[in-house]
């Protein structure tokens, strides 16, 4: 006859552990921003991309984030490059949920990443950032700019201990939108005023 109280106790186990692996890696629905607490050594997971809090900051404290299919058409003038969809959405906030302005807020222990496959990982190895590069979308400043990329597999930044997931990452830069783009020039956005150059998305599950 089984135990009722090892019972419970395996049952009661079972339970916080499931409640630990949701703390350390929160999964975000497709199609909505949703809130989430910085807390040290979350990742944040938006489908194949997100955030990763390596240390909570100073200053923010929450994060609204999502990922949307296809980036506003009005930032998309005079850029030249091919981004995969979806992109991620981001926005901090501090303490008392207001907006945060400025990349020094948390700079340093926030990191961007984008889940590769394989031949997104021979393309880096091939050409690295003149080639595929994150690209993020400032709405305060409303214009884009590199976000110092560098490839990763790192078990405690691309949340696999056996290294079978490997990432693009980059700092955080801010508010708006982070891409993983593609382009064949060195020099991505050549001409920044409005063009008829077309950019499209790449449709990745």
């Amino acid at each position: 006859m089984k135990n009722p109280i090892r019972s419970i106790t395996q049952a009661l186990f079972i339970i916080i552990l499931a409640m630990t692996a949701l703390a350390v890696c929160q999964p975000v629905l497709a199609g909505q921003l949703q809130t989430f607490d910085l807390s040290e050594g979350t990742t944040i997971a938006v489908g194949n991309q997100g955030l990763y809090v390596a240390q909570t900051p100073y200053f923010a404290k929450t994060v609204r984030i999502g990922k949307i299919k296809n980036l506003p058409p009005n930032i998309l003038n005079g850029i030249d490059f091919t981004y995969r969809s979806p992109a991620l959405e981001v926005y901090f906030y501090d303490k008392d949920a207001k907006s945060i302005q400025g990349s020094g807020a948390y700079r340093g222990v926030l990191y961007i990443f984008f889940n590769i496959d394989q031949k997104e990982k021979d393309l880096w190895f091939k050409s690295g950032p003149g080639t595929i590069t994150i690209w993020h979308y400032n709405v305060q400043s409303k214009s884009w700019a590199t976000c110092g990329i560098y490839y990763s597999n790192d078990p405690h930044l691309v949340g696999s201990s056996n290294n079978e997931v490997t990432r693009l990452t980059c700092t955080a830069k801010g508010d708006g939108y982070y891409v993983l783009a593609y382009t064949t020039t060195e020099a991505p956005f050549p001409n920044p005023v409005p063009t008829s150059m077309p950019t499209s998305a790449l449709e990745v599950e």
